[in-house]
């Protein structure tokens, strides 16, 4: 297939996509398709639950074991609880996400998401770097541990498909690769 590359355009609540179809070459004058990827007007949570949230400030992207795009939200956002995370469902591969899926919220007020990463030996678990929680401000709290990084392990979610998927790498079903 063609390289993509995936942009967070923070200030226009966005990640785009840029399909390369000339891969490896060095001209100018090469080929792309240009996408919104994933952004407000994209479908929050198909299928599933709905959630009140919305893609607002993205800011930083990750990828899982199988390609899966992550996207992490600047913070405040659009209150004062810290950045989502979403999950960018492009079930056809067209460089266009189906929905944004409601990955999780830090929920600590004032914190925010800086990047995140899976652990390449525990699929389930990924660790999310926050700055700025409140809840750990050195200036609010005595002896607060400042700034973090967080661990979770989604070993135990509801979604055992997901779960399963995630420990196979195999999500090409709904995968951006």
């Amino acid at each position: 297939g063609n390289e993509v590359l995936y942009v967070a355009v923070t200030s226009e609540n966005a990640v785009i996509s840029i399909e390369i179809l000339t891969p490896g070459t060095t001209k100018v004058n090469g080929t792309a398709f240009v996408r919104t990827f994933i952004s407000r007007a994209t479908p929050k949570n198909a299928g599933f639950d709905g959630t009140t949230g919305q893609i607002d400030s993205p800011d930083n992207l990750a990828l899982d074991a199988a390609g899966n795009i992550y996207v992490i939200e600047d913070s405040p956002n659009s209150g004062s609880i810290g950045g989502d995370i979403w999950f960018a469902r492009d079930t056809d591969n067209d460089g266009v996400a189906e929905s944004a899926d409601h990955f999780m919220t830090l929920g600590i007020p004032t914190s925010e998401a800086t990047g995140m990463i899976f652990n390449p030996t525990r699929p389930t678990e990924f660790w999310v770097a926050v700055q700025h929680p409140a809840s750990t401000d050195l200036n609010a709290v005595p002896n607060g541990f400042g700034d973090a990084v967080w661990v979770f392990d989604v070993s135990n979610v509801s979604d055992t498909g997901f779960v399963k998927a995630l420990k196979r790498g195999a999500f090409r079903f709904i995968s951006n690769q």
